[in-house]
């Protein structure tokens, strides 16, 4: 074909080359979507499954009784939540937004696609709303995880009015039940199992609701029995700890008024626990700060520290925190921490920054509160002269220098009963005793390790 006039040929070209480059911008945009596609259905049907969430859920309630029966210690119980944490981490870092249409060539895409898939009868792509769904839903899951259950409510309930998927809806309601029961909701939260035992009566999620309202009342139960049960304020603030009872605890005593630095350690401990579980952040790491300098360095003050450590590796901007529990751990020498570490390492803080704008996100602390805790890493490490494989050989020095004649040690109880032993300079140590010997000393097993105390020094002994 020949035209007339010379620009005729550069209009056609021109039109051309615009259809080519139309044409390879929706092929292109085409595949995009549909590999964003085929990621989708495989997050869609990982999340429907619920595996991974649903072990979570009965799990920390199992590790709590656990720890309730002391069938499992506070690092085992740490160790279990943060490789619980990490193999969410591998799992569930999904981009939503690649799921969604970027711009005008893909609604085109999208337009294009859906229309070819109506008329075979082949199912659309998603919908914006479908995915933004599971963005609520994987957000909520991380904010569980770490303890922050109004927010992680907040995104489920949002989920909960917008979906129509009754799978889905089972799924949202589980953790809706769990985080009103942490939330101290027994009621609604016992309504919601029982909903999803009548809708699932037949499949996994009506069995694990089974599960997660009889842990419920097993826990129930079992604070009821405490609460009955005549124990001494520490003795029973350890009990109802473990039992996710944080408000009695946060009401029953203080720390302040107790004469014993071991046993306002673990009241510190215990509180900072509490505050934790309710999300008061600030005052959890200003407790666990409090809490290893009343201990010093052994067990106690390990724990505490791998909790700061373990809500610096919770938050955005949480580096202060991680590092200043690194720095006190050189001294403390937890394993368990140096473990986290190396996974950290690898995989980085446990919530990633939320994308979604005008949404909250939890903070680090203060930096009041985080330098009182950079003044407490800097105590622990001067203190760091003796070996903390011996701990016994630490805690005979705060005990009186042995007299020459030796008196006949007071009345003892079986060794494994749980006593206080006062001593004549004032001193305290409650613990498990271990063993005697009336020629020499009491070993005695306390929260800051095994002591030996000379019987010289020995006031009296009182069985708790």
């Amino acid at each position: 074909m020949r035209f007339r006039y010379w620009w005729q040929e550069f209009l056609l070209a021109g039109l051309a080359a615009l259809s080519v480059l139309a044409s390879g911008m929706l092929v292109i945009s085409s595949l995009r979507l549909h590999m964003a596609d085929m990621k989708w259905q495989l997050l869609k049907s990982e999340f429907l499954d619920g595996n991974m969430s649903k072990q979570y859920l009965v799990a920390r309630f199992v590790d709590q009784y656990r720890l309730y029966q002391d069938k499992l210690s506070r690092r085992e119980v740490d160790e279990r939540e943060y490789r619980f944490n990490a193999i969410f981490r591998i799992d569930d870092q999904a981009d939503w937004n690649l799921l969604n249409a970027q711009g005008r060539v893909d609604w085109i895409s999208r337009q294009i696609i859906n229309a070819l898939r109506q008329s075979t009868g082949k199912m659309p792509l998603a919908d914006q709303e479908e995915v933004q769904g599971f963005g609520w839903l994987e957000r909520g899951f991380q904010l569980e995880r770490t303890h922050d259950y109004a927010e992680a409510l907040r995104y489920f309930d949002r989920l909960y009015r917008q979906s129509k998927d009754p799978r889905l809806l089972g799924i949202v309601e589980l953790h809706q039940g769990f985080c009103l029961a942490l939330l101290g909701n027994i009621p609604l939260a016992r309504n919601h199992y029982e909903s999803v035992i009548r809708k699932h009566s037949r499949d996994d999620l009506g069995v694990t609701a089974t599960l997660l309202l009889r842990h419920l009342e097993i826990l129930l139960q079992e604070r009821e029995l405490v609460a009955k049960a005549g124990l001494n304020d520490l003795e029973r603030a350890r009990k109802m700890t473990a039992l996710l009872q944080c408000k009695e605890v946060l009401a029953s005593f203080d720390p302040e008024k107790l004469e014993s630095a071991a046993v306002r350690a673990e009241v510190l401990l215990l509180r900072a626990q509490c505050e934790e579980e309710v999300g008061d952040r600030n005052k959890a790491v200003e407790n666990y700060s409090a809490a290893i300098r009343s201990a010093g360095p052994g067990p106690l003050a390990q724990d505490a520290n791998r909790r700061l450590y373990m809500m610096g590796s919770q938050v955005e901007d949480g580096r202060q925190l991680r590092s200043l529990a690194h720095a006190m751990n050189a001294t403390l020498q937890d394993e368990s921490l140096q473990s986290m570490e190396s996974m950290d390492s690898v995989l980085g803080p446990s919530i990633p920054p939320s994308h979604e704008p005008g949404v909250p996100t939890r903070e680090q602390p203060s930096q009041g509160v985080l330098q009182t805790l950079q003044t407490t890493a800097q105590g622990i490490s001067k203190t760091a002269l003796v070996p903390m494989e011996n701990p016994v050989e630490h805690n005979q020095k705060a005990v009186a220098e042995p007299v020459q004649s030796v008196p006949a040690l007071p009345p003892l109880p079986e060794p494994g009963t749980k006593v206080q032993v006062s001593l004549q300079n004032g001193k305290t140590f409650v613990g498990r005793l271990l063993s005697t010997n009336a020629e020499s000393s009491l070993r005695l097993q306390t929260m800051i390790g095994e002591i030996q105390i000379d019987p010289g020094q020995i006031e009296s002994i009182i069985p708790q």
